[in-house]
């Protein structure tokens, strides 16, 4: 008997001719959050660095250019974005141009061997190298184990007890290069490197930096570079979203007037623990220091950008940040709004403001973007950020499972759409069943476009957003 498989039902023999057809399987495939950029003048470091949670936790971001002391300092921006995060992508704004530290660690006047930071800036000039007799033998040399030490602001980050120049190797923080004729070690006090140097912040980094992050996953930006190209940041942002289907937010220092759901926008410095609120206040202000003030000030800013960046990223489509306590060191916000009429002020141009509850802890006053002129197409929910994860979600999802399982691959009629129209319907359960969606008013319409390779769809659903309003009406009777 004949048999096998058939394109038209053109056989002629008799026989058993059998087509199998696979369809896509309605599937979830919702992007993992929890991913921030972090655009910023760094002392180390490439130009885009890559680290997950884990590199942090570790120390294994050191090998990558950052100390696992950059994130624990409360001077540094990534103290306040990596706790909410699980990837941090670090563009290096004033990359290029700079140098690393090294020198020459003497024995008297013979060379015993050269270490080099292993990424240019100054943060290599803290870093010094010592070498330390473990025992004492016959001779100068014979029979004596050192130990050789890397510290990095006199904290040992490296130690290796060796017997023989060979058996020394590079560590996370430098390399060494051991004089050609060298034998043996001697004892040598600490040697600082020096000569480090970083580049200067240019738009020409930027724009290599948001080029490479063009084809990367992620949530959400914290710009920490000068107020000159904030407005490249913006136009990014916007060109993502409404040319390239990539649905992102930035946060930018003071960029209120991108009136724009892509946008989020801080105006206040937060002031840590040894800092003088006094000081960092415009008013005042001592006028023979304040170059020392703006540069002092503007790091403060720099913190509350990262931190809302990191929260926004690692949020959850279901979660608002309403409300959302501030980082404990915290003690006090420059301006520190506390009038109704001037927070009220902030919200409505579309400022994300820090406030105070009614226990005096600094909070997130409201969780919005910077869209504040609203019209029939950016309407008063697309201001609140948690509205927006849910719709980007579905957006960014959507255009994932189109490009994976529909394009050049499904038929454009009745059958193709409806199996498309079964994966938006997949999407929405799916943010229905996590409290994102209302599970009432969903209606989802797939159709024939234009042109034969074309299909429209329409959805319509409404997003859950937060209680954040109460208003209580109390009747008193007697």
């Amino acid at each position: 008997m004949a048999g096998g498989s058939f394109l038209f039902e053109n056989k002629i023999r008799p026989g058993c001719y059998i087509q199998l057809k696979g369809v896509p399987s309605a599937q979830s495939s919702m992007s993992e959050r929890g991913i921030a950029v972090i655009l910023m003048n760094a002392d180390s470091g490439g130009l885009l660095t890559e680290l997950s949670a884990n590199d942090i936790l570790t120390g294994a971001c050191t090998k990558a250019g950052f100390p696992i002391s950059m994130f624990t300092d409360t001077k540094n921006p990534l103290n306040y974005l990596y706790p909410y995060v699980n990837k941090i992508f670090i563009g290096r704004l004033n990359y290029g141009g700079n140098t690393a530290s090294a020198n020459v660690i003497m024995d008297d006047d013979d060379p015993l061997l050269s270490a080099s930071a292993r990424f240019p800036g100054t943060f290599g000039n803290s870093i010094t190298i010592s070498i330390v007799a473990e025992q004492t033998g016959q001779g100068k040399y014979r029979g004596v184990g050192f130990f050789v030490r890397t510290a990095v602001n006199n904290v040992v980050v490296d130690e290796q007890n060796i017997k023989l120049p060979a058996d020394l190797v590079d560590n996370d923080y430098v390399t060494f290069t051991k004089a050609t004729a060298l034998t043996a070690f001697s004892a040598v006090a600490s040697v600082s490197l020096t000569g480090g140097t970083n580049g200067t912040e240019s738009d020409t980094n930027l724009g290599k930096i948001l080029g490479r992050l063009t084809g990367l996953q992620w949530n959400t930006i914290a710009y920490c570079g000068n107020d000159t190209n904030r407005n490249l940041v913006v136009t990014y942002i916007r060109n993502l979203r409404e040319n390239k289907g990539k649905y992102r937010q930035a946060v930018i220092y003071n960029k209120s007037d991108a009136d724009y759901e892509g946008v989020i926008s801080t105006f206040q410095a937060f002031a840590v623990d040894d800092d003088d609120i006094d000081f960092l206040s415009t008013e005042n202000a001592d006028t023979t220091k304040e170059a020392q003030r703006q540069a002092a000030l503007h790091l403060r800013q720099m913190f509350a950008v990262s931190y809302v960046a990191g929260i926004t990223a690692g949020a959850d489509v279901n979660i608002s940040n309403t409300y959302r306590l501030a980082p404990a060191n915290v003690i006090g916000l420059v301006p520190d709004h506390e009038e109704d009429e001037d927070v009220e002020g902030d919200l409505r141009a579309g400022l994300l403001t820090f406030t105070r509850n009614s226990e005096s802890q600094i909070v997130v006053e409201k969780d919005i973007n910077t869209l504040h002129t609203y019209d029939m197409r950016r309407t008063r929910p697309f201001s609140k950020n948690r509205v927006i994860r849910c719709l980007d979600e579905m957006s960014n999802t959507k255009t994932l499972v189109w490009e994976r399982s529909f394009i050049g691959k499904i038929d454009n009629n009745e059958t193709g759409r409806n199996l498309f129209k079964a994966q938006v319907l997949r999407i929405i359960d799916d943010l229905v069943s996590i409290g994102a969606v209302s599970s009432g008013e969903i209606e989802v319409v797939v159709e024939q476009g234009d042109t034969p390779d074309s299909v429209r769809s329409y959805e319509q659903l409404r997003p859950i957003d937060a209680m954040e309003i109460l208003y209580s009406y109390v009747t008193v009777l007697g």
